[in-house]
């Protein structure tokens, strides 16, 4: 990025900017922008481009990397802080290690990581820092925010909160204001950190998409009625409960197709499950798909199915964008009582929810569903509604940026 111009006044961190798996961040910074806010984007690492979607892509050219490092900037930032805020640089160094627990060097690792970022920052005229992300976004916030007095807030998403929780009471407690994605997010801070101080400054704003992109279009008509599932195949997504719930449907002689879009640490899993109960024939593992292409998977979808389940480290979802991308699309949804799912899908009105892990329940769910025609139109039409009332981005984006409006008119 440039140095030249005017910069962001308020800076988002973030560990990897774009991100194929991280479209409610990049959409609420262009809505931000839209809206006249001044935002700059520092990322830790550069991602590959070929594995971005092409609305995303672009986002690249004005986002400021950290690696790969540039040793000699990098040096000259630990040196500046060192001999112009020595208490405050050693000060902040021994911060991090004494709140470290049991890692100790990777606090070390973000806190020279920080110190970098606080001198780009400075430069850039920053006057505001937000962790896109409670985890090491929040981290590296921490640290700038120590060394230059700059305030912080910071999201409060799924795994940044319920598995990554290093410095997270300090990050709280530094914040002027936390943006919960979910009610549920909410209220496990407050019981996890019941000072009263941390519950008043956490707002709830959900995560948001265009309606104007996400449009519903006209019932699909499928020779053979099709089950979608977009996730990443990660334990929490629950995957092989849908896999068990497939050789029951198709056992009973239910008619159906089941497209799983996604990759990640679970395929051989996924691949094996298929196998062993041979629904080659009917469970399909389609690999990743960009956002560009996503929409034509929904439009063809009779239903779209996310068995989210707590995984064993305790990782869950927040909301999942897709279930708010196919409701806008108005495609009814089978899901779980997890999180903040049931915020989301209005159990009986835009789709059908099920006790986690419970394959025979999600069976039954889906056969309903594919047995009825008119419901599923009625769920459809009615989760579109729900998407419209609650979770168009322009309306969430414009109340996160009154939040930052509000404190940067309170800290001029």
């Amino acid at each position: 990025m440039s140095t030249t111009g005017r910069p962001g006044l308020i800076a988002y961190t973030v560990q990897q900017f774009p991100g194929l798996t991280m479209t409610f961040i990049y959409r609420e910074i262009v809505a931000l922008r839209a809206r006249g806010l001044e935002v700059a984007v520092f990322s830790t690492w550069r991602p590959d481009p070929a594995k971005l979607s092409p609305e995303s892509r672009s986002l690249m050219a004005d986002t400021v990397y950290l690696f790969p490092l540039a040793v000699s900037a990098f040096l000259w930032a630990h040196l500046f802080y060192f001999f112009t805020r020595p208490l405050k640089y050693l000060g902040t160094l021994l911060f991090m290690l004494r709140e470290s627990g049991e890692r100790p060097v990777r606090m070390v690792i973000h806190f020279a990581e920080g110190v970098h970022l606080a001198r780009l920052m400075e430069r850039r005229g920053v006057r505001h820092i937000h962790g896109a992300f409670a985890s090491i976004p929040g981290n590296l916030a921490l640290v700038v925010s120590r060394l230059t007095g700059l305030p912080l807030s910071c999201a409060a998403h799924a795994y940044d909160i319920f598995v990554e929780r290093g410095l997270l009471r300090q990050k709280l407690a530094a914040a002027r204001f936390v943006i919960a994605s979910t009610h549920y997010n909410k209220r496990y801070l407050a019981e996890q950190f019941p000072d009263a101080a941390v519950a008043a400054k956490v707002r709830v704003i959900y995560h948001g998409v265009s309606l104007r992109d996400f449009q519903p279009g006209d019932p699909p008509h499928n020779p053979v009625p099709v089950i979608l599932c977009v996730a990443q195949f990660r334990e929490k997504k629950g995957l092989p409960v849908l896999i068990e719930a497939c050789r029951r449907l198709r056992d009973e002689g239910v008619r159906f197709v089941c497209s799983l879009i996604g990759d990640g640490p679970q395929r051989p899993l996924l691949e094996r499950l298929i196998a062993e109960y041979g629904l080659q024939d009917c469970v399909r593992l389609e690999g990743m798909v960009f956002q560009d292409q996503i929409r034509e998977h929904y439009r063809r979808a009779d239903v779209v199915a996310l068995p989210a389940i707590v995984a064993a480290n305790g990782d869950r979802d927040g909301i999942p964008v897709t279930l708010i991308e196919v409701q806008a699309m108005g495609r009814p949804v089978v899901s779980t009582l997890v999180s903040g799912i049931p915020e989301v899908v209005e159990a009986g009105q835009t789709g059908l929810l099920v006790p986690p892990g419970d394959a025979a329940a999600l069976a039954e769910a889906l056969r309903r569903l594919l047995a009825d025609e008119g419901l599923r139109e009625r769920m459809g039409r009615a989760g579109h509604e729900r998407m419209a009332r609650y979770f168009e981005i322009a309306v969430n984006a414009a109340a996160v940026a009154a939040l930052f409006q509000e404190k940067l008119a309170g800290e001029a």
